[in-house]
């Protein structure tokens, strides 16, 4: 599973033809998400309002905090292109 190279290779075989740099990886997890798109060479967006929402997110929920973001991503050596407080689709 992630954040390990395999599930993204995968991933990469099933959408023939496409390059790493062409995908952005959704996931709510620096250490897992974030990191393994990291390893393969893609974007990343981070979803804040997951798993870390306590430690980013102001307590209505609609602005991420930045010194808390900063020391998560450097603790988990993981820097997403995007963050993004909340996914709805």
């Amino acid at each position: 599973g992630k954040p390990h190279r395999p599930i993204y290779a995968a991933c990469l075989d099933h959408l023939e033809g496409l390059e790493p740099h062409e995908i952005l990886c959704i996931g709510d997890s620096l250490e897992h998400d974030i990191a393994g798109a990291g390893g393969m060479d893609m974007d990343a967006a981070l979803v804040a309002g997951g798993i870390h929402a306590e430690e980013l997110l102001t307590e209505n929920g609609r602005r991420i905090e930045e010194a808390p973001l900063e020391a998560l991503m450097a603790e988990h050596c993981a820097r997403p292109r995007y963050v993004l407080p909340r996914f709805v689709w």
